[in-house]
């Protein structure tokens, strides 16, 4: 995905849509793996019995790490955890509900010292295992616009 200051190595809403649209429109059939090349690396597509299933890339190593100072501020939130990734900070909340009704200062969040910050928090729901939401307004996007239709709720397999 481009951004208009960036691009981003992987949107994880923008993927399962081409994915539902080439299967839905019979170009690939139900059982089909699809496959996205995102620079470097490859992401595959299934239709599962929750919806679109992505295969992600190997693991991100996270690093943990003190929360940078100012991100309670920015996110309006306390920050019970949070790691480093390469580009990202992971900032885990005491509760879905916390991620959802997130009202974060986009400005102060911008000016913090990473490209993208993961909030998330255990899932509140017994099929999925977390939830998250992405915040990279240092790159132009000041929240992962997929998250207006709905919450990344996710089952690790």
């Amino acid at each position: 995905m481009v951004s208009p200051d960036a691009g981003v190595d992987l949107c994880s809403h923008a993927t399962p849509a081409p994915a539902f649209v080439i299967l839905s429109t019979g170009r690939k059939d139900e059982d089909s793996l699809i496959r996205f090349w995102k620079r470097a690396k490859t992401l595959t597509a299934t239709s599962g019995s929750l919806g679109i299933a992505l295969d992600f890339f190997s693991p991100v190593p996270v690093t943990p790490c003190d929360p940078p100072s100012g991100i309670e501020a920015a996110l309006g939130i306390e920050v019970t955890s949070s790691g480093r990734t390469q580009f990202d900070l992971l900032c885990e909340v005491p509760s879905a509900a916390d991620v959802s009704n997130l009202e974060p200062d986009i400005p102060a969040v911008a000016a913090l010292p990473t490209m993208g910050i993961i909030v998330t928090a255990a899932g509140d729901v017994p099929a999925y295992d977390f939830v998250s939401w992405f915040f990279t307004p240092s790159v132009g996007i000041p929240e992962d616009p997929g998250f207006l239709i709905s919450l990344s709720y996710i089952q690790v397999t």
